[in-house]
């Protein structure tokens, strides 16, 4: 197959499943996924572990920006840290993290800046640690 650029794991005539396995293997260890083992179907896995799956997935690249929506929505709390740590450590590598959450500890845990956005428009930009939960609180509901 001409013209079919190869990938990390080869081109689609010529999968080099070893080293998806491998790669595989490597993730569950280096996220501490429970449960999984390179064949586990993702939906499989409980609710952390496979969102640690997912982190594991976008964090593996050379990725500019990370986008997370709502990423500890229905975990417990073990599961909360590690996906917390997961993402301050992408954050501290140099990885542009856009939190987007309707947890408020968990943009202030997390951010460092944060806008407030009500009705569609962007109405409050804060450095963390400048602003209160009340006035955040107040933009949300749209009193500005």
């Amino acid at each position: 197959m001409t013209g079919v650029p190869a990938g990390e794991y080869g081109n689609p005539a010529l999968v080099r499943r070893g080293a998806m396995k491998a790669a595989a293997a490597g993730a569950i260890e280096t996220y501490n996924i429970q449960g999984a083992a390179p064949a586990t179907l993702s939906r499989l896995l409980s609710g952390g572990n496979a969102q640690k799956l997912l982190l594991a997935r976008e964090l593996r690249g050379e990725a500019s920006v990370l986008i997370a929506h709502s990423p500890t929505r229905g975990l417990d709390v073990s599961a909360c840290r590690t996906v917390h740590d997961l993402l301050q450590g992408a954050a501290d590598a140099g990885t542009a993290c856009v939190l987007i959450s309707e947890d408020l500890e968990e943009v202030l845990a997390l951010s460092t800046t944060i806008a407030v956005i009500s009705r569609g428009r962007l109405v409050g930009e804060f450095a963390a640690g400048e602003v209160s939960r009340a006035e955040i609180g107040r933009l949300m509901l749209g009193h500005a």
